[in-house]
């Protein structure tokens, strides 16, 4: 087994039935992975979570087949990298040409 950590997101759709099942309260007893909530909207009806979940790619696999078996819908994320390459990608951009140029003070005379 690889000592690789890789950090991947999902997407959870929790049915009416487990959203007062205390699922997150048993992830760190169950699983060897670290989870990050990104956002969550939870009803009486059904619960929405995106969710960052970094650990051994076995180990996050172990942890999404758990929720399926709890009858939670996962969707996961199109990229195994998280927004934060991008982040820093559009933070180093900031800096780059982008056809606008700043006003500075207009000279009267």
């Amino acid at each position: 087994m690889s000592d690789d950590k890789v950090t991947r997101t999902v997407y959870l759709t929790f049915p009416k039935k487990v959203l007062s099942v205390p699922i997150f309260w048993s992830i760190p007893q169950k699983f060897k992975v670290v989870y990050n909530i990104r956002g969550a909207s939870i009803s009486d009806v059904k619960g929405l979570m995106a969710l960052d979940l970094e650990g051994e790619s076995t180990e996050i696999d172990r942890l999404v087949e758990y929720f399926k078996e709890l009858g939670i819908k996962v969707e996961l994320h199109a990229s195994n990298e998280l927004a934060f390459t991008s982040t820093e990608d559009e933070a180093s951009r900031e800096g780059e040409d982008d056809g606008v140029k700043p006003q500075g003070p207009s000279s009267q005379g």
